[in-house]
């Protein structure tokens, strides 16, 4: 992940509101961004292109199996699970939904409700579906370690 980092040195993601001064304030959200992100398939971490056949992850809080958070590439997910200090609190990391797909529908605001994504299967670099899938944080790492290990399929 890249980008400009706040007055306390954390770095303010793609969808970081901009203050008057251009100055991120990264408990604020640039929704206009935020929803470009989505229709797009835009990492709201970096804000470049989420290809095809990468995979995605979501990061939120919400019970429903859909997100208002914008996608993630995998990397700028795990590395805002370490390092954005809405997401490290115990309190909120134990509240945290994280769900890994390779394809995802975006749904226009309606009935009240913002914009949001809604996970879906893919196929993966062989033509196998593959279904969304939820993890905890660490669980996530563990299925991290073994790809990076060759025994994760």
């Amino acid at each position: 992940m890249h980008g400009e980092a706040d007055h306390r040195g954390f770095l303010a993601t793609h969808v970081a509101f901009r203050d008057e001064t251009g100055a991120p304030v990264l408990k604020l959200v640039d929704t206009g961004k935020s929803v470009l992100c989505m229709v797009e398939r835009r990492c709201q971490a970096c804000g470049f292109d989420i290809a095809r056949d990468d995979l995605i992850i979501f990061v939120g809080y919400s019970e429903d199996v859909t997100f208002k958070e914008p996608p993630l590439h995998l990397d700028c997910g795990v590395y805002s699970l370490g390092m954005c200090p809405a997401l490290i609190t115990r309190h909120r990391r134990e509240q945290l939904r994280i769900v890994v797909c390779r394809d995802y529908e975006f749904l226009p605001k309606s009935e009240g409700r913002p914009p949001r994504c809604r996970p879906l299967p893919g196929a993966d670099e062989h033509g196998r579906e593959t279904p969304p899938v939820e993890y905890t944080v660490e669980e996530l790492h563990r299925m991290l370690a073994e790809r990076a290990s060759g025994q994760h399929e």
